[in-house]
């Protein structure tokens, strides 16, 4: 029997609703992470108890932790005026952005002509990805989530002015976009996803309607450049070679997590305190190819498969962050990807159900069998964001050598005052990797809060002696030698 639209879209909403529940309820009574949940929510200056009035006008000024995000602090402050600095509550509005997510990639697809069965498992394999788990369960991705709600919904928008062509469409879709820039400048290549998207419609959008959406792409670049400018430390510059395979390496890198993700760890917690390095070259050389594969597509667009065209959308969609940390293998395995990560699962449902052509219930047990096994590692990931143990100690059992996490562990136990825990994590830092500062630092504070001041005294001394000009070790050092 065949189902009406209206039934067929109440499974939809029932399944994601569902689903998400399902993977994420046992999320939603974690609390707070010392891992960028600290400095966003915890000890960020627009939360407390000034005037409301004073914090909504603070939020258009404020660059804080290298974001510029309005949109973002508008709406957390008005949540935790309601709510209270509650964590089970913004993992709430998370998990329930992330369902609006994919019910308005659902009706996205329903628009550019996906059978809605593939666009129903396509949109089932986005909201159980493993890939997107940290987008939903860290609370500081939050400002991801709402971006994408607000772009999404702008290309939903713009779906039915290529039909209507009407002006109030027009302003909607303007406003929408505009509101997902001030919320995080994630999606600033959406004038490029409209050109790949709507020349399938019968009557193609107009190149001139997006040029008010080109001028907020380049206001969104420039205000992610500027607040990153103004947190930047100094680092070493890349070779020419690094940067030009860095974009590739790192694409590739998300295209493997997101067909193998047997094996994710929380990437993007161990490179969030990497200094973010910009690298002009190899992002322009990469913008250069994307942007004449687009104009190829935009010029012969009805010769061109829309899963093609929805590949293209999720490599653009990516654009922004290739080649933006110092290591490929930091390429963050979600926040980064998220909005990618939608257009992958349509395009992932519209390919697998040409090799089935016409067998309907091949398509959904080869589909229900894919999103099965991807509940089942989202469930298994999502454990990772328990607490901040948890955390770091998975990414430590990943990447064993990695100094960032084993100083966050470490941190973790000093909070408890478990400093038997602490010392060794700490001295191991200083031994395999004396050139990071930040290990010297924090195995001094360590000793001094254990009252080891004689072992405090030699650390500080090896210290200084590999980094001279440090103030922190300085003073620690001063410290020392007065007790």
């Amino acid at each position: 029997m065949k189902l009406m639209a209206w039934h067929f879209n109440a499974i939809a909403i029932s399944l994601v609703f569902g689903l998400s529940l399902f993977v994420y309820y046992s999320s939603l009574s974690y609390g707070w992470l010392e891992a960028e949940d600290g400095a966003y929510f915890l000890r960020n200056p627009l939360l407390g108890d000034a005037p409301l009035s004073t914090r909504l006008a603070k939020a258009w000024t404020l660059t804080w932790e290298s974001n510029w995000i309005p949109g973002t602090w508008t709406f957390t402050i008005f949540w935790e005026s309601l709510f209270g600095l509650s964590a089970p509550a913004f993992r709430s509005v998370a998990l329930l952005l992330h369902c609006a997510n994919a019910l308005l990639l659902f009706f996205l697809g329903k628009r550019l002509e996906i059978p809605r069965v593939a666009s129903l498992c396509g949109v089932l394999v986005f909201l159980v990805h493993p890939v997107v788990v940290e987008s939903v369960v860290w609370i500081s991705s939050l400002k991801g989530l709402l971006s994408v709600f607000f772009a999404l919904g702008a290309l939903l928008t713009l779906s039915f002015l290529a039909d209507k062509k009407a002006r109030v469409l027009h302003w909607l879709a303007i406003g929408l976009f505009a509101v997902a820039i001030l919320c995080k400048q994630d999606v600033v290549t959406l004038p490029l996803l409209v050109l790949l998207l709507f020349p399938r419609t019968a009557q193609p959008l107009n190149v001139h309607l997006l040029i008010p959406f080109t001028a907020l792409s380049s206001v969104g670049i420039i205000a992610a450049l500027f607040a990153n400018q103004r947190n930047v430390n100094p680092v070493t510059p890349d070779t020419l070679g690094e940067q030009l395979s860095r974009p590739f390496c790192a694409l590739g890198h998300y295209l493997s997590n997101w067909f193998w993700p047997s094996e994710l760890y929380p990437e993007y917690a161990a490179a969030a305190a990497f200094s973010p390095v910009t690298t002009p070259l190899g992002i322009g050389a990469l913008l250069v190819v994307l942007l004449l594969v687009g104009c190829h597509l935009f010029a012969k667009s009805r010769s061109v498969s829309l899963e093609f065209r929805l590949f293209s959308c999720a490599v653009f969609a990516l654009v922004p962050f290739l080649g933006w940390f110092p290591n490929p293998l930091e390429f963050a395995s979600d926040r980064v990807s998220y909005f990618a990560t939608a257009f992958m699962g349509l395009c992932f449902a519209g390919l697998v159900a040409k090799v089935f052509s016409d067998r309907l219930k091949g398509f959904v047990i080869m589909m229900g069998g894919v999103i099965l096994l991807f509940v089942s590692l989202s469930q298994k990931q999502a454990q990772i964001w328990q607490n901040d143990r948890v955390l770091w100690s998975a990414v430590r059992e990943r990447a064993p050598s990695h100094y960032l996490a084993t100083i966050n562990l470490a941190l973790v136990h000093a909070r408890e005052k478990n400093w038997e825990r602490a010392r060794p994590l700490l001295e191991r830092v200083t031994t395999e990797h004396p050139e990071r500062v930040l290990g010297w630092i924090h195995y001094a504070q360590v000793l001094h809060a254990s009252h080891r001041i004689e072992e405090m005294k030699q650390a500080t001394q090896h210290g200084l002696e590999r980094h001279p000009q440090d103030p922190q070790l300085i003073q620690l050092h001063e410290v020392a030698l007065s007790n």
